[in-house]
């Protein structure tokens, strides 16, 4: 979208988001039968232009770096933030499997206390019966 507007022979305004100045020059041209053709030319200083885009253009991508550079810094924290969390938990499961194997290695102590207690007890019981 082109949006210019006319001061002084001068057009300025906005082409694609950077800033143009045009000067405005009408040419007589006559032809054969010395009628005048009433033409405009239109100039652009390139230096002006190229240097307004390139500054513009320039903005623009240290925008872009400064914004994905924002973006690769939160993302940086919010992964140490999950590794944190991550490694928490893994701490947590460990001292929970601590425990099942010491309360599974308690149970299995518990039970064969429990199984040679009856042994001992049937043995006592055949000794009785023999006698």
């Amino acid at each position: 979208m082109l949006d210019f507007r006319i001061d002084n022979g001068v057009t300025a305004g906005m082409m694609m988001g950077i800033p143009v100045e045009l000067e405005v020059t009408t040419v007589e041209n006559h032809n054969e039968m010395g009628e005048s053709s009433g033409q405009a030319m239109i100039e652009q200083d390139d230096e002006d232009h190229n240097e307004a885009g390139e500054n513009s253009g320039q903005a623009m991508l240290e925008q872009d770096e400064k914004n994905e550079h924002d973006k690769i810094q939160e993302l940086m924290q919010q992964l140490a933030a999950e590794k944190k969390r991550a490694a928490t938990y893994k701490r947590h499961l460990e001292m929970l499997f601590e425990q099942i194997e010491q309360h599974n290695e308690s149970l299995t102590k518990r039970i064969q206390h429990i199984v040679d207690n009856v042994r001992d007890l049937e043995q006592r019981d055949r000794q009785q019966n023999q006698v």
